[in-house]
Parts: C-alpha cells; sequence; structure tokens
C-alpha cells in the first residue's frame, strides 16, 4: 500500500473483512482485528473514505457496534458514537409510529405485516441493539382490498399520502416531517417515509420473485399485549420467508448495482436464527439435492415438513447473487453446497460471473456508469432479451419511469416522461460511446458524506 489515499473498492473490502471476523465465534482469547495493516497507519483521509463507504452500505453503526476490536482512533470512535446516539433517537421514533400504525390498523380491523427494517424493529433476535441498524423508513404488507381502510388510519395519524412513482408501493409522511433537518444520515427528524405495499415481490425488466401468497400463508400473529391490540392483525414472517425476501431485495440491488453491505448483515444474522425445519424449506426453495439435506444433518421429519410448506423451487436469478455476496462478507455463513444448487441451471457465462462477483463493483461504491451488457447480463435467449430491452426504451409508467422523473409521473402529464426518456437514453449512449463520464452519487448523497468529512475532520482536531 502506497501513501495515496484508499481508492473506495479498498475501503469495501476493508469493511467486509473487519465484520466478516466479527461475526465469527469468539476467540478463546479476545484479539482485535488490525484497522491499519502491516504497511502503514490508516490517516483521516483514509478513515474518511472508509466511513464514508461505510454510510453508504449502511454499515456504519455496526463498526461502532465492534470499533473496540477493530482498534480504531478515538476520533472515529466519538464520531460514530454520535451518530449511533441519534440513530438510537431515530429508531425511538420509528418504533414509536411502527407502534402507532399497528394500534389503529387493528382497530380497523386491517392485516399488516412489517417486513425488511420494521420486522426488526419489533422481532430482535437479529439486532438485539436495535440503534445498530439504520433506518430510512418503514415498510408495511397490506392486503389489497384492506388498503383503503388503511388510508383512513394513516390519515387520522396525521400522515399524508405522496404522489405514486412506483409500483412497488405506496408512500405516506406527515406534513412536518418531508424535508431534510441535516446532512447527518441517522437525523432522528429526517424524514420517516412509511411505504404500503400490496406485493411481497421483486422485479428487474422482467426478472421477478413474488412472496406474497406466502407471506399470508405462513405469517404468524404477534403477541402484541403492550399496545392493547388485537394480536391477529399484526402478522410477522417466518425467518426463512424473512431470509428469502430479504435474499431477493438484495439480489434485484445486485443487478441496479446499488448492492449494500447491510443487506449481507441482515441476512448473516437472520440466518443465525434458522431451525432445522427452516433450512429445509430454504434447500426446497434453492432445489438442493438430497446430499444437501443429508450434509445437514437434515431429519426426514424436517423434509417432511419443508414439503408441506408447499414452496416451489424460486427464480434463482433473484437469489444467487445476494447469497454469493453474503459467502464472500461472511465466510462460513450459509452451509456449502447451497449456491451451487442455484447456480446449476444457470448458463456458464452467468455462473463464472456470479462466482467472481465483488460487492464494490455492483454497488453505488462503482463510480461507472452502467452499460447496457449490466441491463441484460441475466437474460437467457432472445425472449428475455426483447422483454428486458422494450423495459428499458418504453418502461413501465411505476416502474423506471417513475424512478427518472418521480414528479412528471405523479402527474397528469405523464405521457411526456416517455419522451424525456428517450432523450435521456440518448445523452447516455453518447456518453458511452465517447466512454468518458462517471456514474455521479445523487447531489443529496453526495452532500452527506461531504457532512461526514467535515465532521471527522473535526473530531480529529479536537
Amino acid at each position: 500500500m502506497n501513501q495515496a489515499t484508499l481508492s473506495r473498492a479498498t475501503a469495501v473490502s476493508r469493511l467486509m473483512r473487519w465484520l466478516g471476523a466479527a461475526a465469527r465465534p469468539p476467540a478463546p482469547a479476545p484479539q482485535q482485528v488490525d484497522a491499519t495493516g502491516a504497511e502503514r497507519p490508516f490517516s483521516l483521509a483514509d478513515w474518511t473514505v472508509i466511513l464514508q463507504e461505510a454510510v453508504r452500505h449502511g454499515v456504519h453503526l455496526l463498526l461502532a457496534e465492534h470499533g473496540q476490536t477493530i482498534a480504531t482512533p478515538d476520533y472515529v470512535m466519538r464520531w460514530l458514537a454520535a451518530e449511533t446516539a441519534a440513530n438510537a433517537r431515530r429508531n425511538d421514533l420509528l418504533a414509536a409510529e411502527l407502534s402507532a400504525i399497528l394500534v389503529g390498523a387493528a382497530a380497523a380491523q386491517v392485516e399488516l405485516i412489517p417486513f425488511k427494517g420494521a420486522h426488526f424493529l419489533l422481532e430482535r433476535r437479529s439486532y438485539p441493539r436495535p440503534e445498530v441498524r439504520p433506518l430510512a423508513d418503514l415498510d408495511l404488507l397490506a392486503r389489497p382490498g384492506q388498503i383503503p381502510a388503511l388510508r383512513k388510519v394513516m390519515q387520522a395519524l396525521g400522515y399524508s399520502e405522496e404522489s405514486r412513482v412506483t409500483w412497488k408501493h405506496l408512500s405516506f409522511i406527515k406534513p412536518d416531517n418531508r424535508h431534510l433537518a441535516s446532512f447527518s444520515a441517522g437525523d432522528p427528524n429526517n424524514p420517516r417515509r412509511v411505504e404500503v405495499h400490496s406485493a411481497l415481490a421483486e422485479d428487474f425488466l422482467g426478472l421477478r420473485l413474488d412472496l406474497t401468497t406466502a407471506a399470508w400463508g405462513h405469517s404468524q400473529p404477534m403477541e402484541m399485549e403492550e399496545m392493547e391490540m388485537d394480536a391477529a392483525s399484526v402478522r410477522l414472517l417466518p425467518p426463512w420467508l424473512l431470509f428469502l425476501h430479504l435474499a431477493a431485495h438484495a439480489s434485484q440491488d445486485v443487478w441496479e448495482r446499488k448492492a449494500r453491505l447491510l443487506q449481507q448483515a441482515d441476512l448473516q444474522r437472520v440466518w443465525q436464527q434458522l431451525t432445522h425445519p427452516d433450512i429445509a424449506i430454504i434447500g426446497g426453495a434453492c432445489a438442493a439435492p438430497a446430499a444437501w439435506f443429508d450434509a445437514q444433518g437434515l431429519s426426514a421429519r424436517d423434509r417432511a415438513a419443508a414439503s408441506l410448506v408447499g414452496v416451489a423451487r424460486l427464480e434463482p436469478r433473484l437469489l444467487l447473487p445476494s447469497l454469493t455476496l453474503l459467502e464472500t462478507a461472511f465466510p462460513g455463513a450459509l452451509p456449502p453446497g447451497l449456491t451451487a444448487a442455484l447456480a446449476a441451471p444457470l448458463p456458464p457465462a452467468l455462473r463464472a460471473w456470479l462466482q467472481h462477483l465483488s460487492l464494490a463493483e455492483v454497488s453505488l461504491s462503482n463510480p461507472a456508469p452502467r452499460r447496457l451488457a449490466d441491463n441484460l447480463r441475466w437474460t437467457h435467449g432472445p425472449a428475455e432479451r426483447v422483454g428486458a430491452l422494450r423495459r428499458l426504451l418504453l418502461p413501465d409508467r411505476f416502474g423506471l419511469l417513475g424512478n427518472r422523473f418521480p414528479r412528471l409521473v405523479s402527474s397528469p402529464l405523464y405521457p411526456l416522461a416517455y419522451p424525456l426518456h428517450l432523450v435521456f437514453l440518448g445523452g447516455w449512449l453518447q456518453r458511452r460511446l465517447r466512454r468518458h463520464g462517471q456514474r455521479a452519487d445523487g447531489s443529496l448523497h453526495q452532500r452527506m458524506l461531504d457532512d461526514l468529512a467535515h465532521s471527522l475532520a473535526a473530531e480529529a482536531n479536537r
């Protein structure tokens, strides 16, 4: 390593190494993970890049949790402690708001399934210290026929419905919470949206995995006696189904090249909670061979119970990318052979690409612009390629078009977004042909990273 500041890719690699080591069973004698390496100590500039990438990947608070074993400098620990305290206040607000929504929904006889971060707020085995898990919003699954009643609940609680820009969810926010309070990622008063989904599904240019039926069929009522409400109205996903959805969501982000290390941390922590029957169900969903079940010590009873669940083989291209990254970030987290079973039916070129998958390459840490090949890499055969190209050139209103032109798509003038989209593609193509330009962070996200650099420098100079 020379005296140059660390690259983004090197910082991501370090973060994976530290968090992977921290997740292993404790050694007989406490040991520190070397945060500097043998070459030279990390400078303030190095730590700035490391923490910027940690924020980009949502794992900066996990560094705070393991700061003593990573042997970080005092000024970094002070910055991490302040961020953790702010996020604790933010999560307390989100937990109180979630509780109020669940109570209101129960009174209206509306069933809800909290998932992703909202699940971790309620069921804390994966994150006993919820303050180290950042949450941007609350995700709730509702039955389509009950959404009108849920709208009334949200309005009664002071929420306003935002204009729709995506097929995935409706978005609600309180009017006095719409704007940024600061550029700190965990500021308690930054927007706290509630996203209401009618499907537990992921879709990337026609590559789709839908777990909605399984969610309503296998979720279980949660005991909520402290809220004085009907427990049957709040349902939690079983650990195996939570794991499968997190893997599908993270895999879609791989294809969109916005994967985050936090997603692998979530998967690693949820896997630790799985029972033998849970693992058998996941093995069935991944089409693992009989020898794999034997190697895991899964009994005939476990396999029979898994078969009764009725989860058929799931789309491997929306599971394998995230599980490959999980094995890289947390070696030994998954039993051997699971990803091999998923990879078996895939074309050789795609299997080879996935075997060498790099988190830095398929995340926002990669500044290079996306290529057409990135969007089509998953396709197999002309029908899938044509379908993906159609969705790129003429995207659905609440799909890619909504992501690119949210205000226009949510207005009656939304047809104007289509010619603008073609103009956008034309400019993108010109940049690609000239082979210049970088994929830039959104200006808001970049200002948050700049604010981090100033705050860290202030701590170092104290």
